[in-house]
């Protein structure tokens, strides 16, 4: 066998359980991040401007993203349907840079998953490009709970239906958006 193919079965063999490619957006499961790709995502989550909204605002250290990954392995492994994480990936051009992550997972007194998200970079449509392919991936309703002072996430689900649902998390109001696949 050549070594191209060598190299085509691989790449594909890796990438078997990426949600897709959208403007050379890419997302990856987090089990099969690299020890490099750890450390570039750790440098975006020390990023406090981009933490501050994503859960109880706190940076991540390489401990935790590293026990996300453990997780998502045993969720893979066991085909754990209420836990799904990502890192996103971007391929223009070949810089292969990670760029932010994305998961879900269950949101307490809802039966739909809810939607983590960020991305280093805002405004440029890597937020909305990582969501499609998701939504394409996991092809069931999503839920995304948003800080209602976070006007770039609010208007990242502004297409999503706005529930009358408002959540309280570490003192804030957040609102409820909601994803309705197969209208």
């Amino acid at each position: 066998m050549s070594d191209f193919y060598h190299k085509y079965i691989k790449y594909k063999t890796k990438y078997l359980q990426i949600a897709g490619y959208k403007n050379n957006i890419e997302l990856i499961r987090l089990k099969d991040i690299t020890k490099d790709e750890i450390n570039e995502l750790h440098t975006i989550t020390q990023t406090k401007d981009i933490m501050n909204n994503i859960g109880s605002g706190e940076t991540w250290d390489k401990k935790y993203i590293n026990k996300l990954k453990e997780s998502d392995e045993i969720d893979y492994k066991s085909n754990n349907e209420e836990y799904y994480q990502y890192y996103i990936k971007d391929n223009n051009n070949n810089k292969n840079k990670i760029i932010g992550y994305i998961s879900l997972r269950p949101l307490k007194n809802y039966d739909t998953l809810q939607v983590r998200i960020f991305v280093f970079i805002s405004g440029v449509g890597y937020g909305r490009d990582a969501l499609e392919l998701l939504t394409k991936t996991y092809n069931k309703d999503i839920l995304a709970v948003v800080s209602q002072d976070n006007i770039k996430s609010n208007k990242l689900f502004s297409k999503w239906v706005l529930l009358k649902d408002i959540i309280y998390y570490f003192g804030k109001k957040h609102n409820v958006y909601k994803y309705v696949c197969c209208k």
